[in-house]
C-alpha cells in the first residue's frame, strides 16, 4: 500500500495533473503526467466502472496498479503528480504483464530516474 501522502486526494490537484498534464498511453493504461512543487511524486489510480464492470475487479485492478508502483518508487523522479487510467479490463491479464505495461510508460513518459 502507498502511504496516504503518495496520494492525490484533493480534487483540484486531480484537476490540474488531468487538464494540464501530459499523456500517454499503451495497449492498457492512459498515463497522465503533471508538475507539482513537492518534493516527492504523488498518484492516482482509476479503474472506470464503464470499462471494468464489477466493483471487486475495479478494486483488484486498483490493488495491483499499486503495488507495481510501490515495487518501482525509488526509480521515478520527484515532483510529479501522476494518474494511471485502466483502458480495459484487466481481469485476465497477469501480474507481470500488467507490471510489465506500467513500467513500459514510465519509460516512455522518461519519469523514471536514469542511474
Amino acid at each position: 500500500m502507498l502511504s496516504k501522502k503518495h496520494t492525490i486526494k484533493k480534487k483540484k490537484d486531480f484537476n490540474s495533473a488531468f487538464k494540464q498534464g501530459y499523456n500517454f498511453a499503451n495497449n492498457l493504461f492512459i498515463l497522465k503526467v503533471g508538475k507539482s512543487s513537492l518534493d516527492f511524486s504523488r498518484f492516482a489510480f482509476v479503474a472506470p466502472s464503464k470499462i471494468i464492470k464489477g466493483a471487486v475487479d475495479r478494486n483488484k485492478t486498483k490493488r495491483i496498479m499499486r503495488a507495481c508502483i510501490k515495487d518501482n518508487d525509488y526509480a521515478i523522479k520527484e515532483g510529479l503528480d501522476i494518474i494511471i487510467i485502466a483502458k480495459e479490463n484487466l481481469k485476465y491479464k497477469k501480474h507481470k504483464e500488467i507490471k510489465n505495461n506500467i513500467m513500459e510508460l514510465f519509460k516512455k513518459s522518461k519519469i523514471i530516474k536514469e542511474k
